[in-house]
């Protein structure tokens, strides 16, 4: 994994391991009006994917895009256009992001002229795409023989078709004259050639000319049923795309040896021996898409790096771009050592990676699954990065996204609807001034982990949003680790809402040394964690293992359900003048078996110069057999709390008692009647909704006790009321433990 953010994967074994314990002012925006499709569907061939992806914005009355609409947008063929009987295929219903919905996966399943489509969303007045055309499959060549041998005529189409050798035309030989043939050519291949594998001598010959496509041929299990063997092969990729506008279905490609990069190469600003000039500096509009890329018989060392897709600009040449490349509907296993199924990046300087597309894609036991990233620099962009629905399962890590080098920008990415049973890396890797900024990571399940990165000298990660995943109960201890390894980083602006976590979630402003170099002046701060079912410790720290001078401030924490208690430390293990600063807990239920519910340290473990400020408990429960409170909370850090502490309880609105959960054992932590906890707790800064997304209820059968404009609110997570439902989230069976009690 050379690569792009081989830094942060790298690191991630390495903490894993340490944590394993004046002008005019703008005219007021305007409310969601109407729809705008902003990229328009283009000429596309029957049963083929529509690229570039389609986009629909939602704007306001004045034709300005509203950032923070996120209504579902729907997509459907105009009627009366097109031919009459048409399906249009894919996911018809996307929510928007920043205001645009991405249509990453329609086809239309009959030929005709004259389509159009129209987006509704409810409220919003809809829209009509620009006419479109559905072409059909027109083959130019028809490969008739699985030989990997030219011995037609391959100066031209025309030419191979009149003379295509004693044993009719072979792959190599339609590649060949296709690339020496102006214009756009599909070639298939014949239904004979079913089940058949064509062993290749050599890479075959790199696909130079626009607008060529390659299809297969699919079994009765939609499988691909044409195979390439590319054992036999002695150059960088079996088969290498240095061209636009090109489609690859259903072909098997299998067995890629070692000394190769990649079975396919996308790749933009390279020629290789034999091949017409110029370079192209800019590709477009690739589709890959219902095949099989497999190494599974072949064994890899642990550095052994053979992708199966790469994705790429060359690194040492500058002003690249490659844009619209779509993965859809493939199989990808057996990439093992230090491997990915698909690797995507770009280097140089100047260069854009924008809009690739990785949807409906199956992984099975490789090194890592999908791997996206930039590095040298400067001024290198990777922007507008989809990866939906994908199934990856086994290796190391299922996602890997990260951005190095100097002052790049890695932006505007989302995964979501995926499966994934191994980690999730996100980060900065080496270089300075480089930001990570737009990233959601949204209603995925499985993962062993969300690692967030911040490596190297003053770079930034932002607006990173994890929301609504769930994590797999066999998943190891860690949930969410998020950490400044470098010098001057900056984590900003996340949000951590409605997730189902097992494992803990760690908070580290700083934490070295790593590679020789502690961890300096980094800075963790506006992280908010709302609704969440979190079974580990939530742990907070703002240096370990020798860092220095690093921050976290400005946490909230609201409507959480924190079965593993609150740690919160200033610094451990030498750390020396690191600050945690404004932490609000505010509507949670902590309820910890094994160490105290909140434990609060300026320092610990052998941290010593460090500091903890500004720490507030309200509207909560804490149950914790072995104490509720420790380290350095006062009463009147607590307001509004149900704590069996003597201490605390009977100031500043702190009762005690039992709280009466429905079932704790079972994982239920909701309110029976007759706890004290009901009506309890104050509305001033607390969160409208509970732990459900339920609003806050006035019972009117118990007395309000609370304060505020809405004295009524429940202590802890759940409010008792006529929304709630069940939620079930047990503690894992042994106590989780953080990194400060290792």
């Amino acid at each position: 994994m050379a690569r792009f953010v081989q830094g942060v994967v790298a690191l991630a074994a390495v903490v894993l391991l340490a944590t394993c314990g004046g002008g005019e002012s703008p005219t007021a925006p305007s409310g969601p009006a109407t729809l705008a499709f902003t990229v328009q569907p283009g000429t596309v061939t029957v049963g083929a994917t529509i690229l570039p992806a389609v986009q629909v914005a939602v704007r306001d009355t004045q034709g300005n895009t509203v950032s923070s609409a996120t209504s579902p947008i729907t997509v459907a063929i105009t009627s009366g256009t097109g031919t009459s009987g048409a399906v249009l295929g894919g996911t018809l219903t996307r929510s928007a992001l920043g205001g645009v919905a991405t249509f990453t996966d329609l086809t239309i399943d009959k030929t005709g002229t004259g389509y159009t489509l129209s987006a509704t969303a409810t409220g919003l007045t809809g829209a009509t795409s620009a006419g479109f055309t559905v072409n059909p499959v027109v083959a130019d060549l028809e490969v008739g023989n699985h030989t990997d041998v030219v011995d037609g005529d391959v100066g031209s189409v025309a030419a191979l078709v009149a003379n295509p050798g004693p044993d009719g035309i072979s792959l190599r030989e339609a590649l060949l004259a296709v690339n020496a043939t102006a214009g756009r050519h599909t070639v298939t291949i014949a239904t004979a050639l079913a089940g058949q594998t064509v062993a290749l001598t050599s890479d075959l010959p790199p696909v130079t000319r626009d607008s060529i496509t390659l299809i297969g041929l699919a079994g009765t299990d939609g499988k691909p049923a044409f195979t390439l063997d590319a054992s036999g092969i002695n150059g960088p990729a079996a088969l290498i795309v240095h061209a636009s506008d090109f489609t690859l279905r259903y072909f098997r490609i299998r067995n890629i040896p070692l000394h190769a990069s990649a079975a396919l190469y996308i790749e933009a600003g390279q020629l290789y021996a034999g091949e017409p000039g110029p370079v192209k500096t800019r590709i477009e509009r690739v589709s890959i898409e219902d095949s099989e890329f497999t190494n599974e018989a072949l064994v890899y060392s642990p550095t052994s790096q053979t992708h199966a897709i790469s994705v790429r600009g060359d690194p040492f040449t500058s002003d690249l771009t490659v844009s619209d490349v779509t993965i859809r509907g493939n199989r990808f296993a057996g990439f093992k050592g230090d491997s990915d199924a698909i690797l995507a990046g770009i280097g140089g300087a100047r260069c854009v990676l924008e809009r690739l597309v990785v949807i409906d894609n199956s992984f099975i036991d490789n090194a890592f699954g999908i791997e996206v990233g930039g590095h040298t620099g400067p001024q290198n962009v990777v922007r507008g990065l989809r990866i939906v629905a994908n199934t990856i399962v086994g290796g190391s890590g299922g996602v890997v996204i990260g951005i190095g080098g100097e002052a790049n920008v890695f932006e505007d990415a989302l995964v979501e609807d995926n499966t994934i049973t191994s980690r999730i890396l996100l980060g900065t890797a080496d270089g300075t001034g480089s930001r990570l900024r737009d990233l959601r990571f949204r209603n995925n399940s499985g993962f062993a982990g969300i690692f967030v990165y911040a490596n190297g000298s003053a770079n930034t990660i932002d607006q990173l949003l994890i929301e609504g995943n769930s994590q797999d109960p066999a998943t190891p201890e860690i949930a969410i680790d998020m950490v400044g390894l470098g010098t001057g980083t900056v984590i900003q602006d996340t949000r951590i809402a409605d997730n189902v976590l097992v494992g803990n979630v760690s908070l580290r402003g700083g934490q070295g040394p790593v590679g020789g170099a502690a961890a300096t002046d980094n800075l963790l701060v506006r992280t908010v964690l709302e609704r969440n079912r979190i079974g580990g410790v939530l742990s907070v720290k703002a240096g370990i293992e020798n860092a220095t001078a690093n921050e976290v401030r400005e946490l909230w924490a609201g409507s959480n359900l924190l079965l593993g208690g609150v740690d919160i430390a200033g610094g451990i293990v030498g750390a020396s003048g690191n600050r945690v600063d404004d932490v609000t807990l505010i509507g949670n239920t902590i309820a910890r078996q094994g160490a105290r519910g909140v434990q609060v340290f300026s320092d610990a473990e052998g941290g010593a110069g460090n500091t903890v400020a500004q720490v507030r408990i309200v509207n909560a429960i804490i149950s914790a057999p072995q104490g509720d409170f420790d380290g350095e909370l006062t009463p009147a850090d607590v307001h509004f709390t149900l704590t069996s502490d003597p201490t605390f309880a009977g100031v500043n609105g702190n009762i005690t008692g039992d709280p009466g959960f429905a079932d704790p054992v079972a994982g239920d932590y909701r309110l029976r009647a007759g706890s004290p906890a009901i009506d309890a707790g104050t509305s001033d800064s607390a969160p409208a909704l509970d732990l459900l997304g339920c609003l806050r209820f006035d019972d009117p059968a118990v007395p309000n006790t609370g304060a505020g404009s809405q004295p009524f609110h429940d202590l802890g997570a759940l409010e008792r009321g006529p929304c709630g439902g069940s939620p079930r989230l047990r503690a894992p069976p042994q106590p989780q433990i953080d990194d400060a009690e290792r």
